[in-house]
């Protein structure tokens, strides 16, 4: 993964790269942060003391409450991983990352506000971030052992152990997942969004 703070990243510099890597993710910060927390990680965000595993679970129940009122056309209860993408849309707290197949959406993002202070670019190798981790190449199926333990992390409390039981994987997931999602709502198209689903921060 690599990051081009200021200038540095030119709009030709952008469309040739997208040329040579075909699966780079892109996302862009209006104000340079130089780290990825994706949003129900954030200090900010924590309204109420809980651990951890229940505290990212109780966002998920809470807006699959409200959900049928925002949207008539809901994912299956046992579809994780389209929830998730549902509360992303409607900028609820999850463990997924926003990113943008389209290197000048990226661009975009990281001028359109903060004028006064420098942004930032992120280019993410998507297809060896999964070879390192999965050890497969391009992108998994939303049904593949380790989307669905880390979905499962998101949307459940079962144990580590339970979950790798379940799912019949002898270790977990090392490394974030890049994700091509189904383009659901126009926002994501016109945005060319795709995501990667990160374990926690731990720094």
């Amino acid at each position: 993964m690599n990051e081009y703070s200021g200038s540095i990243a030119s709009v030709e510099y952008l469309v040739n790269l997208t040329q040579e890597t075909k699966t780079a993710f892109f996302r862009g910060h209006s104000k340079a942060c130089g780290k990825l927390v994706p949003r129900v990680f954030r200090p900010d965000v924590k309204i109420f003391e809980a651990c951890e595993k229940c505290y990212e679970r109780w966002f998920f129940l809470e807006f699959r409450r409200i959900a049928p009122g925002l949207e008539k056309r809901l994912p299956r209860r046992s579809d994780g991983l389209s929830w998730l993408f549902l509360m992303q849309h409607y900028g609820a707290p999850t463990r997924l990352l926003d990113w943008t197949e389209n290197p000048l959406v990226a661009l975009y993002f990281s001028v359109n506000e903060q004028l006064d202070q420098d942004g930032e670019l992120w280019i993410l190798e998507a297809a060896r971030l999964n070879f390192d981790g999965l050890r497969m190449p391009g992108f998994p199926l939303p049904n593949n052992p380790s989307v669905s333990f880390l979905v499962e992390k998101a949307t459940d409390c079962l144990s580590d152990t339970k979950l790798l039981e379940k799912f019949g994987l002898k270790n977990p997931p090392i490394l974030p997942i890049a994700i091509y999602p189904t383009l659901t709502f126009l926002r994501m198209i016109s945005q060319s969004s795709v995501f990667n689903n990160p374990q926690r921060d731990k720094t």
